[in-house]
């Protein structure tokens, strides 16, 4: 093992700790109540992670996409699929 793999050894290992002592503080800050959770009004579908490329998540959200259209909700924002029901109830 040479001395740049060594480093980047290293690098990996201290940025990993780094991330996991911010995700254990922004989960304490939640579990505190320090951080605020918030409940959309209309329900909101997320697909995929924050894994970028190659993991099929096109394909799912235009599945998800057809399938909502045809069952009499209106897509308000392609991105985020915010619905809102065509039905007045």
């Amino acid at each position: 093992m040479n001395f740049s793999s060594k480093l980047f050894k290293l690098f990996l290992l201290v940025t990993s700790k780094l991330y996991k002592a911010i995700v254990l503080l922004r989960l304490k800050c939640y579990k505190n109540g320090w951080l605020k959770t918030h409940k959309p009004e209309t329900p909101v579908i997320s697909v995929g992670n924050l894994t970028v490329g190659g993991t099929g998540k096109t394909p799912v959200v235009d599945f998800l996409v057809k399938e909502i259209q045809n069952t009499g909700y209106l897509l308000l924002d392609r991105e985020e699929l915010f619905l809102k029901s065509l039905v007045l109830i």
